[in-house]
């Protein structure tokens, strides 16, 4: 399962997202296409069994947070997926120009 969101990033937004726990070798820089350079954490064996692997993107836009979610309901195949969610978190954008139907291959999230 993969969620995208955008984000109005308010000061509690942000207080929010600095006291996340992280490991740093969690953490890498992540390119997109079109937002530029975010991060993203990879935690491939959460340390609780019953909690399934997972990825977050994230981006910076100053007034926005852009993330992008992806979960695996299976351990084993957590890594034969990931490159397909990098794939397509590198093509996600922020798009305030396009009406639905202008772009077949544009899905738009508006700010919440």
């Amino acid at each position: 399962m993969v969620v995208a969101q955008v984000q109005q990033a308010t000061p509690q937004v942000r207080l929010a997202r600095s006291a996340m726990p992280k490991r740093p070798e969690d953490t890498e820089a992540f390119q997109g296409t079109y937002l530029g350079r975010g991060e993203k954490v990879t935690v491939p064996l959460p340390a609780d069994g019953r909690t399934p692997p997972f990825a977050t993107y994230t981006w910076d836009l100053g007034p926005q947070l852009v993330s992008v979610t992806a979960v695996c309901s299976d351990r084993e195949r957590f890594g034969t997926v990931i490159g397909d969610v990098d794939a397509l978190a590198r093509g996600i954008r922020v798009v305030d120009d396009l009406t639905i139907g202008e772009a077949p291959t544009v899905l738009r999230i508006d700010p919440a």
